[in-house]
């Protein structure tokens, strides 16, 4: 059986002033990287725990006893077909450097340097989403990863269409029913791809639904992928006398079967 895991989805924003906006050499929008850009928005599943318990998805209390063991937290958001990832939570800590070059200013004092918040510590900064290329064509979704695409797929695997836009599609198509493609990969990642597939009040639906006997399933609601969405993924290994970060880390890895094929 699959390892059990808690996780929680909290809805993150872009703060609506004062950190003007970002954009990469391309002029496409980034997400803030200033300790305060980055704001917990509350609605959809936002403070809720899920368990997984290898079989299906619960809605639970946190546990106290004994305590969960924190796996990964990652930070996602959508914006012109591209997702970009941060690994940790955006809205309690500086992402990168935590400058925004274009809102910036020589005029920008010291003193309002000083008033700034201070982030309690700094995360790797924002990667578009990415793969990893792995045996028998399966792609590993991360965010420090060297491939665009998909590796490979076919046109019965409906869950290419619901988890990722075009831009994200594989180039190569392979026959139906052959064993190559399927996806792997970051288990907050993955999990945030889910909640996109769907919009932002179906979430707690997706959670608990898509997911039967040990395998996901795909669905045939209208996507969430809305611009500027984004959210907060945390994973927990619970209970430990059963499931480790060892074996979240397996269970991004394959090793108990990829989470679609």
């Amino acid at each position: 059986m699959a390892p059990t895991f808690l996780v929680r989805v909290d809805v993150m924003r872009p703060q609506p002033a004062g950190f003007g906006q970002s954009v990469d050499s391309y002029g496409r929008w980034t997400p803030p990287k200033a300790f305060g850009g980055n704001i917990s928005a509350g609605g959809g599943t936002s403070g809720l725990y899920y368990y997984c318990d290898g079989q299906r998805i619960v809605q639970s209390a946190w546990p106290t006893n004994p305590p969960p063991t924190h796996f990964k937290t990652y930070s996602v958001y959508f914006q012109e077909n591209d997702f970009y990832v941060a690994n940790g939570d955006a809205t309690r800590s500086q992402v990168g450097d935590g400058k925004a070059p274009q809102s910036e200013t020589e005029e920008d004092s010291e003193e309002e340097d000083e008033e700034k918040p201070k982030p309690p510590f700094i995360i790797d900064g924002w990667f578009r989403m990415s793969f990893t290329y792995c045996q028998n064509y399966v792609s590993h979704v991360c965010y420090d990863g060297e491939q665009r695409k998909l590796c490979f797929q076919h046109a019965q695997q409906d869950w290419v269409r619901m988890l990722f836009p075009p831009a994200y599609h594989a180039d190569i198509l392979s026959q139906p029913g052959t064993h190559y493609g399927g996806l792997t990969g970051d288990l907050p990642l993955f999990l945030a791809l889910i909640m996109f597939s769907v919009q932002e009040n179906l979430g707690h639906w997706a959670l608990t639904s898509l997911f039967q006997g040990g395998s996901w399933t795909p669905h045939t609601q209208p996507h969430g992928r809305g611009d500027r969405r984004g959210m907060v993924v945390s994973v927990w290994a619970w209970p430990p006398t059963t499931t480790t970060p060892t074996h979240l880390a397996q269970l991004e890895n394959g090793v108990f079967g990829k989470f679609f094929y």
